[in-house]
């Protein structure tokens, strides 16, 4: 019986897009299709679940994109309205994304006449170069580079996919039948690397050619918001969860974090942060003393949170906020455990300014200092 509905919904779907006019494009959530989204769209589809009336155009109301209109829908569209959330997931189910799978083990020359010269080039943890593309955050994208060739690929950019049926917004269930159960260790010689058990991310060994680990967004339906790809050789070749400890590769981590979360804005529809240098100081003071001090808290040695801080410093400000995390293997890993809970807010709130701050431990344990604000005008 549910196959049937799905079927009939999907044929439904289908019927009404071949009498939408041809230059049209589809408003999600307008299911009354009067040019706009506001309460009536919900009671409409509010009577609709409940079978007390019937919607013209389904299309509108299937607001995750799994071919059905169910109270899933309802309640995006109510979050919506009520600004909890910017976009429906369904506006993330782009067909025409540009596959990326494909250019594992592709020749940098490959890269560069596709995506020319990288903006900036970074260290990773594994010792490879990371090609920063970040001049459009809409299409972020870093590329690894080692030897001449394509050994990690990172995005979390609706533009691209990991591969012809998985990208931004994919539900974890979807992935898991495309790809069957992921790892819950990577074995590397005698050692066994504990995966994360949790469903903040999880990989996968894709015919022990790469290694991919899909980030989910644990708020909404637990559907996919970034991916990675890295070499399987490469991966192999790391005998710890961090990488060596090195200015080089805590400053790519800073200027990371700084690309990650202002590509999570330009798709929720914020401007980009703005660098503050006096900020990422005191960031990165605060990160240092964690480490050299052997503590992890909001207050630091002194008793003094970050606004005190800033008001020592000079920093004026009308609104401000701090996020502080340790243990991440990376600054991929970090933006999304921030991003997977209620943390996002900070990172794709009403902020202008941000600094950020990473200090490494002797094995390489990385602890993150993100600090963002508006500055005061007074």
């Amino acid at each position: 019986m549910r196959k049937k509905v799905i079927v009939t919904l999907l044929t439904a779907t289908i019927l009404a897009l071949m009498f939408l006019p041809v230059s049209a494009s589809i408003l999600y959530g307008d299911v009354n299709q009067d040019g706009s989204i506001d309460s009536l769209d919900l009671t409409l589809l509010k009577r609709h679940i409940l079978k007390k009336s019937t919607i013209n155009y389904i299309v509108f109301a299937d607001l995750d994109g799994d071919g059905e209109v169910t109270s899933i829908d309802f309640t995006l569209l109510k979050r919506y309205l009520l600004r909890k959330i910017t976009e429906f997931p369904v506006n993330s189910l782009n067909a025409d994304a540009v596959r990326l799978d494909e250019l594992m083990g592709a020749s940098v020359n490959t890269i560069t006449n596709r995506f020319g010269q990288p903006n900036r080039v970074d260290l990773s943890r594994y010792g490879f170069d990371w090609y920063i593309y970040n001049s459009d955050y809409k299409k972020y994208i870093q590329i690894g580079i080692k030897d001449g060739k394509v050994v990690g690929i990172y995005s979390n950019s609706q533009y691209y996919k990991f591969n012809e049926n998985i990208g931004i917004g994919t539900r974890k269930t979807f992935v898991e039948e495309e790809l069957g159960s992921p790892l819950a260790r990577i074995v590397k010689g005698s050692t066994s690397y504990k995966m994360n058990d949790k469903d903040e991310w999880k990989v996968y060994n894709i015919n022990n050619k790469y290694y991919t680990t899909f980030f989910y967004d644990l708020k909404n339906e637990i559907d996919v918001m970034a991916f990675m790809m890295i070499d399987y050789d490469t991966e192999q070749s790391l005998k710890s969860y961090y990488g060596t400890p090195s200015e080089r590769l805590r400053t790519s981590y800073e200027m990371e974090i700084f690309d990650i979360a202002n590509a999570f804005r330009s798709r929720y529809g914020r401007p980009p942060l703005k660098w503050s240098n006096e900020m990422a100081a005191l960031s990165r003071a605060f990160s240092m003393d964690m480490v050299q001090k052997g503590y992890f808290d909001f207050t630091d040695s002194n008793g003094n949170i970050f606004t005190d801080r800033m008001k020592s410093s000079g920093i004026k400000y009308s609104n401000a906020a701090e996020l502080i995390a340790k243990g991440q293997m990376d600054s991929m890993f970090v933006v999304a455990s921030w991003m997977s809970s209620n943390k996002s807010s900070t990172i794709i709130g009403i902020y202008e300014c941000v600094g950020i701050g990473v200090s490494m431990e002797s094995d390489g344990c990385p602890v993150y200092v993100y600090d963002t604000f508006v500055p005061s005008k007074y």
